[in-house]
């Protein structure tokens, strides 16, 4: 958790190609843009995909902490049953081989419809989750990787499925995470300001863990024309941060990727105006330097 401020994030959507030079300059045009250097650099891995290790240590040579999202597997009974043991192990191997601490987003939004696909449904299956997290997590100890920061990070407290049931316990969490969009105008053009989106239920939930920093995992807001509501959200970020001390990241979703919602802001003269007064706040802004204090 940093000393002071907020780490400030973004997983950005493929702009040219998937080559890794190219997703290296995206990085770098994108913070040229912003007029500052990214704090976190998050990637996405699927399930089968390695990780980019040499690209994850170019994070950190720039100053920047790494995130990446991952699971193995598809299924939770094979998964316990010990299936993928040896993805996990490589995983754990190629997460020594990164140069320092970085984000360890295991199995994100396990309480979103992919709960049903890998048999972790109700009661039952959300104790197969935190069997798998700990399994996972003890793994990674016997590995011998010590600089993995563990976040957990369900997709929302306002679905009909608490994640509550979910969380394997304060001993194998570091940082606890939310995922709020501005669903607009993809699902609903209602405007609702980042605190709302989170909930009540993850507030009480945070408030019941007070020594676990809070992160925006992923977060966005989409536009509607005519509207000032995707400004109005950003602006909202900015005062959600400053009346709520634990919240230490914000992880932006730059991304349109299979998603009802395009939540880029490069494109928008306003809404990156609102991202950059929230990027350059000094409120915000940290020495990723001592970033872990």
């Amino acid at each position: 958790m940093p000393d002071h401020g907020v780490l400030i994030g973004a997983h950005l959507g493929v702009r040219n190609s998937y080559v890794d030079n190219d997703r290296r300059n995206d990085i770098l045009n994108y913070e040229a843009d912003l007029g500052r250097n990214l704090d976190i650099a998050h990637d996405f891995y699927p399930i089968h995909q390695q990780w980019n290790v040499s690209r994850l240590n170019w994070y950190i040579d720039g100053g920047r902490i790494p995130m990446v999202t991952w699971r193995v597997g598809t299924n939770a009974d094979d998964f316990l049953a010990g299936d993928y043991d040896e993805q996990i192990r490589v995983r754990a191997q190629q997460a020594k081989q990164v140069d320092g601490l970085f984000f360890n987003r295991f199995f994100h939004e396990m309480d979103s419809y992919v709960r049903i696909d890998w048999g972790l449904d109700g009661a039952d299956g959300a104790a197969k989750f935190v069997q798998m997290w700990r399994h996972t997590y003890n793994i990674f100890a016997q590995e011998g990787v010590t600089n993995a920061v563990w976040v957990w990070s369900p997709a929302t407290f306002r679905w009909g499925v608490s994640p509550v049931p979910y969380y394997p316990g304060d001993n194998f969490v570091d940082w606890i995470a939310v995922d709020p969009y501005l669903w607009s105008p993809c699902n609903t053009a209602q405007y609702t300001s980042v605190t709302d989106e989170m909930g009540t239920a993850f507030w009480d939930f945070a408030a019941a863990h007070p020594t676990k920093p809070i992160m925006l995992a992923e977060w966005g807001a989409g536009d509607q024309p005519g509207t000032d509501h995707r400004e109005r959200f950003l602006d909202s970020v900015g005062d959600m941060v400053k009346a709520n001390p634990n919240v230490a990241a914000l992880v932006y979703f730059d991304a349109y990727e299979n998603l009802p919602c395009d939540w880029r802001l490069e494109d928008d003269a306003d809404g990156w105006a609102a991202y950059r007064n929230l990027a350059h706040d000094p409120y915000v802004v940290v020495d990723s330097g001592t970033a872990f204090g």
